[in-house]
């Protein structure tokens, strides 16, 4: 005699179900977490051109109105990272990094470059260039730019 069978679990149709929701809810969900990762390093990267913008004119209050012609102007003016150096963070490599001269290539992701424009000897305005994940991010500023 057979007595009551107590069905417990899941049939293998309802298994399958979840299953391709699972798999449908990651092909929405991963793309969008890769996208939005990199999006927020690019962020850091503009932070890390604004840093720089800002090592760049304390640099000029303190040099009564000059800019500086190279990164090694301002260097000194840049923060101060754990390891002693000065620069910031490259949101790519996770390695501190200063800024460079000129503008950075397009092999140097996550890098930030500034680029002078000197005019009878004096800086007159300056961009701000950071690499991104595949182009190249632009901020230009100076007293040009402001109008003084």
């Amino acid at each position: 005699m057979m007595g009551n069978r107590n069905n417990c679990g899941f049939t293998l149709t309802e298994l399958m179900v979840v299953v391709a929701v699972i798999g449908v809810l990651s092909a929405i969900a991963i793309p969008n977490f890769i996208n939005m990762q990199i999006r927020a390093k690019e962020g850091e990267i503009k932070s890390n051109m604004h840093t720089t913008q800002l090592s760049i004119e304390d640099y000029n209050v303190s040099c009564t109105g000059q800019y500086p012609t190279s990164v090694s102007g301002f260097a000194p003016f840049l923060p101060r990272l754990h390891n002693g150096s000065r620069g910031f963070s490259n949101p790519f490599t996770n390695q501190p990094e200063p800024p460079i001269d000129g503008i950075p290539a397009s092999g140097d992701i996550g890098r930030v470059g500034y680029t002078p424009e000197i005019v009878n000897g004096r800086v007159i305005s300056y961009t701000i260039y950071g690499y991104g994940k595949e182009e190249l991010l632009e901020l230009t500023l100076g007293p040009e730019v402001y109008g003084n």
